[in-house]
């Protein structure tokens, strides 16, 4: 969440960027939960569920770490 931090604000920016990432997290964990709570009694279903939530996380994750180094507006540390 602090790619949300970089990308949109600029740095020293928490007070409004920790709601920000508040509100992106909160959905992203709450789904699984209802699913889960909806199949409960279908295995087959609960699988696949959790399967195509798992690949919506690594590909969420993946598209993140993309835009962030793609549109972060800080420079890059010198490496010592």
């Amino acid at each position: 969440m602090r790619a949300i931090e970089l990308v949109l604000f600029g740095r020293k920016r928490r007070a409004i960027s920790n709601p920000l990432a508040t509100l992106v997290v909160l959905p992203l964990a709450s789904v699984p939960i209802l699913a889960a709570q909806a199949l409960l009694f279908d295995n087959m279903m609960s699988a696949m569920a959790f399967g195509a939530f798992c690949l919506g996380y690594v590909a969420c994750y993946v598209c993140a770490l993309i835009c962030a180094r793609r549109f972060a507006r800080v420079g890059h540390r010198r490496r010592t």
